[in-house]
């Protein structure tokens, strides 16, 4: 029903709800008494004669099954009002005072069925929102049970419309409602599975910085432990890429914090290779300094000190380019301090 009838429907009950309460007060005995008895009865019932005229102008424009069970039973009252007028003019004020309330009640009727339409139309539409907005999202979601999910609740949507169209407005509404619930809480994943996403993406464009220095690094730091786990970060991190692809979040982010580990260890060896090798190199051109001085002094403790300080620099030379830090610092240790010790012996 339009929004005009909807406002006509509403003045025509306002009125006759006015009218014929004032008509329904009228004491019965007032029929039983004087020689104007028919006349009165008469009155009254033209008077549930209009109303019931009105009543199915209403009932036939609204179509509630409600509304027209009512309208019957006024008619039914009228009917047997008009037959018992002679012979019983008081059962006929009754029962034509019962067809005017039936009349009422079907107009009644009409108007919350014209506002549980108003209701159901909205409740539609807002579902119909709600489905365009999630359709767009759809489209770059990797997750195919979304897609099922979101089918579902599109097709509940539209056998809702079905029932409103047959004016079947309560299973419009409860299906409407269902698949806007079912939206709902498909929309909470989707915004999930896209911070999961977004999230994911930006750190990997950080690994992939951080991939690149650490190769830089490599090139230079000759560790074959760190190759080693830089090559264990690349395939943590292809793995990652591929669980994020399928949509599988837990797994993808575990398999990135391995590669994050990973590259993380290659990064500090060859950070420790690095300085390791340039400790050896500041320590043997310590040592290449001071050795003539040394064997100069003619100190020959001081001079076999220094060529064990030799010795030991030539067993940290191997492990500190190959990245075995701890054999490197501990014979680079081993040789300052025999170099420390020889300096002493020879005056320097």
């Amino acid at each position: 029903m339009g929004d005009d009838m909807k406002k006509i429907t509403k003045k025509i009950l306002t009125v006759f709800a006015v009218f014929a309460a004032a008509s329904l007060m009228l004491p019965q005995h007032s029929l039983a008494q004087g020689n104007n008895m028919g006349q009165r009865l008469q009155q009254e019932l033209d008077m549930t004669n209009d109303i019931l005229q009105r009543a199915e102008d209403v009932v036939r424009n609204c179509g509630n099954l409600r509304g027209k069970q009512l309208l019957n039973a006024a008619l039914e009252f009228q009917n047997q009002a008009r037959q018992r007028a002679s012979d019983n003019p008081v059962m006929a004020y009754q029962w034509t005072r019962q067809a005017r309330t039936k009349a009422l009640e079907a107009i009644k009727a009409c108007q919350q069925a014209d506002e549980n339409e108003s209701i159901v139309q909205q409740q539609l539409e807002q579902t119909d929102r709600l489905i365009e907005r999630l359709g767009e999202s759809m489209m770059t979601q990797s997750d195919h049970s979304f897609g099922s999910v979101f089918n579902s609740a599109r097709d509940n949507q539209r056998r809702a419309w079905e029932f409103y169209r047959n004016r079947q407005f309560l299973p419009a509404l409860r299906l409407s409602r269902q698949a806007e619930r079912t939206l709902m809480k498909l929309g909470e994943r989707v915004r999930t599975e896209t911070n999961n996403q977004n999230r994911l993406e930006n750190q990997f464009r950080q690994f992939e910085s951080n991939r690149e220095r650490v190769r830089e690094m490599l090139s230079d730091c000759n560790n074959d432990q760190a190759f080693q786990l830089a090559r264990q970060a690349e395939e943590a991190y292809n793995n990652a890429v591929d669980f994020a692809a399928d949509g599988d979040w837990a797994r993808a982010e575990n398999a990135f914090k391995m590669a994050q580990k990973f590259i993380r260890e290659a990064a500090e060896l060859c950070s420790q290779s690095g300085s390791m090798l340039r400790m050896f190199e500041q320590l043997q051109g310590e040592l290449e300094r001071f050795a003539p001085m040394i064997r100069e002094s003619g100190n020959n403790r001081a001079i076999g000190l220094m060529e064990e300080a030799m010795g030991y620099m030539e067993r940290a030379q191997k492990p500190c380019q190959e990245g075995e830090n701890e054999l490197c610092a501990a014979n680079m240790r081993a040789a300052q301090l025999s170099l420390q010790k020889a300096k002493r012996l020879a005056g320097i």
